[in-house]
């Protein structure tokens, strides 16, 4: 292979180093001074009602992009794939088996178009932009848990946490899953995965910018204080809410 022909491989390589030095380099900046109630103190400070409207209207349409965007691109190949096995015949399966840059699917490689993995890679990379700024940091009030709660949060870390599932199920796909033989791959799923890659390591260093490292000890951690749903792991966040809202005993009544 000519070096001509091997500028995709120099390119994904000076990207993903490029990557690695600003994870390094974020880890290696100082963080915000105080301590973790004086900066969560100065970050709520910042956030205003429309900002917050704001963030919670990005949070649940990039909650609901994901999802969508997730389910069709893992799901759709296996289903597209069974639909070549019930309606393709017999002699088709069996020499498409036969033939290892073959797929037995109802689509191309058994694989969707690199555009909608780009697409729901746009949509992470436009909550973020929307959200840059704290006062749209919309995190939900940590309340006493009932059941299974749906919760949004448009904080650069949760965002990045999008950006990292995109990631990873676009290198799935550009290994050769669902039915691939050896020899069909999907390597245009790998700049996909290269650009997921690149959201969540902007994420990454707005968040150690303004809020520092998540400490190990629980109790201290910024998101894990009562604005924020994690604070149901705190022993005495979850005492506190059985004192304010202690459950009602069988067989009585109001009033």
């Amino acid at each position: 292979m000519s070096l001509s022909q091997a500028w995709p491989l120099w390119l994904g390589g000076f990207w993903v180093l490029f990557l690695v030095l600003v994870v390094v380099a974020s880890a290696r900046m100082p963080g915000p001074q105080g301590s973790v109630a004086r900066i969560q103190k100065s970050l709520v400070g910042q956030r205003t009602a429309q900002g917050q409207r704001i963030g919670h209207v990005a949070g649940w349409a990039l909650f609901i992009s994901s999802l969508v965007f997730m389910l069709t691109l893992v799901l759709v190949p296996l289903g597209a794939g069974g639909v070549a096995l019930a309606t393709w015949s017999k002699n088709r399966i069996s020499q498409c088996s036969d033939d290892r840059l073959c797929v037995v699917s109802a689509i191309p490689e058994n694989v969707l178009p690199v555009w909608i993995a780009f697409a729901w890679i746009v949509v992470i990379a436009a909550a973020l932009a929307v959200c840059w700024h704290p006062s749209r940091w919309w995190m939900p009030d940590a309340q006493p848990r009932r059941g299974l709660t749906v919760r949004v949060d448009t904080s650069p870390l949760w965002i990045g946490g999008h950006a990292v599932v995109a990631a990873f199920i676009c290198a799935a796909l550009s290994l050769g899953v669902h039915q691939r033989g050896n020899d069909v791959y999907a390597p245009e799923y790998l700049w996909a995965t290269l650009a997921a890659a690149t959201v969540a390591v902007v994420a990454n260093y707005r968040h150690r910018k303004l809020v520092g490292t998540v400490p190990l000890n629980i109790k201290e951690s910024f998101f894990l204080t009562a604005s924020s749903p994690a604070a149901a792991f705190s022993p005495e966040w979850r005492a506190k809410q059985r004192e304010l809202h202690p459950r009602k005993k069988d067989g009585t009544n109001d009033g």
